[in-house]
């Protein structure tokens, strides 16, 4: 009867993880792109326009042939998964027009650092250079291999073979719609399992809606007193919203993480990780009088709470660069985000604004954000913002004399458009 109401839901529920992480969490790491396949081969074969539409978002329209595009279209391809494409090595998705592959998908999740990666991969862009008729060769990965091969990078000039995302997978889906104007069950499907899994997608958020829910959530994160004069902000509804809206926060963060990560191959040490902190600023005569006035034996929460007067909370990602160049015990990092700042000494609801700062042992810092969002972003104009920092930061860093001569290996990527 003692055990908690937590645990006893948690043992009802097995263990508490949704159907597709319960599914992930039983294949080995070697194997977590399977189920993928599996679930695009049933796209393929049963919603043909879905799994056609992920490829024209995905491949320039004139790197697929018209013919190929209507075989697809009209039901007349064949999708296989574990297909032998040469001895020894099978294809996780083969589309088949009369029994030949028009196209290989190869699908990467966590073994995508996997040391067998690099001969699989040769094994590939073999079959398609020597080919008479080769076939499509798609690289399908959810996140951005941190130094992938420069002759993955060199084949995607040819038109075929294609370097995919996840990310890029879940657009298409979320975006399609069948003849009936609703989304069919096999894209919902794909698009559920990829949200499941926390696929990191970019996604604009309505300020206009959003903002009293954001701000009752800086001020329950940040320690608010009750009383804090920002007029009445907790609902069911807010307090529901809340975890949903810092969870896109974080999807954008990781996001701007692969954004960053693209074009720097080999240069950071492991791929860029969401994080997210909150800090508050006092009034510091309250603070010096809720200290004064503090018992020693009593909890100082609740005064400490009324001396609050604002709060911010950061949703970044930060990415380890590699010092080798500068000698052992260095480090830099680069870090991306946004932050939410809300202010009861001004009477101000959530405002929100991006950043960029850079940073290195010794203590050295460079920082730039911009203006208030108004209103929230879209990829692009939140990247060609990015941009803007990054440089900012960069030129900010080249003044100081401890400047880490490994920023000028970073690439500033383009605005995604």
């Amino acid at each position: 009867m003692n055990t908690p109401r937590s645990k006893r839901v948690a043992d009802r529920s097995g263990s508490g993880d949704s159907f597709f992480r319960v599914i992930q969490r039983n294949l080995k790491d070697s194997c977590s792109g399977r189920l993928l396949a599996l679930i695009l081969c049933e796209l393929g074969r049963q919603e043909p326009d879905a799994f056609l539409r992920f490829l024209d978002l995905s491949v320039s329209r004139q790197n697929l042939s018209m013919p190929l595009r209507r075989l697809i279209s009209n039901g007349g391809a064949q999708f296989e998964r574990e297909w032998p494409y040469r001895t020894g090595r099978f294809a996780d998705l083969a589309v088949l027009a009369n029994g030949r592959p028009v196209m290989l998908f190869e699908v990467k999740e966590n073994d995508v650092a996997s040391p067998r990666n690099p001969a699989q991969l040769a094994d590939y862009l073999h079959h398609v250079a020597t080919e008479a008729d080769p076939p499509h060769f798609f690289h399908l990965s959810r996140y951005t291999p941190i130094s992938a091969p420069p002759a993955l990078r060199a084949a995607a000039q040819s038109g075929r073979v294609h370097d995919l995302r996840y990310r890029d997978l879940y657009r298409a889906m979320r975006d399609h719609e069948g003849a009936r104007g609703q989304q069919t069950p096999i894209a919902r499907m794909v698009r559920e399992y990829l949200e499941d899994i926390g696929v990191n997608v970019y996604q604009s958020l309505n300020l206009d809606e959003d903002r009293t829910a954001l701000t009752f959530l800086v001020t329950q994160m940040s320690g608010f007193d009750h009383f804090h004069g920002l007029g009445r902000l907790h609902s069911a509804d807010n307090a529901m919203r809340g975890p949903d809206l810092l969870k896109t926060l974080l999807g954008n963060a990781a996001a701007f993480g692969d954004w960053l990560a693209e074009p720097n191959h080999g240069l950071f040490r492991q791929k860029p990780k969401s994080r997210f902190l909150v800090t508050r600023q006092y009034h510091p005569r309250r603070l010096a009088s809720a200290i004064a006035s503090h018992d020693k034996e009593d909890d100082f929460v609740e005064p400490q709470r009324k001396a609050v007067g604002e709060g911010t909370l950061h949703v970044y990602t930060m990415a380890a660069l590699s010092r080798s160049i500068d000698g052992p015990g260095k480090w830099a990092y680069v870090e991306l985000g946004q932050f939410v700042t809300v202010s009861a000494s001004k009477r101000e609801h959530a405002r929100t604004a991006l950043y960029a700062a850079l940073s290195w042992s010794g203590g050295g810092e460079a920082y730039a954000d911009g203006d208030w969002l108004s209103p929230f972003p879209s990829e692009a104009e939140a990247t060609a913002e990015l941009c803007t920092h990054l440089q900012t930061a960069v030129d900010q860093a080249r003044e100081e004399d401890d400047y880490p001569s490994i920023f000028d290996r970073l690439v500033i990527p383009a605005a995604r458009t």
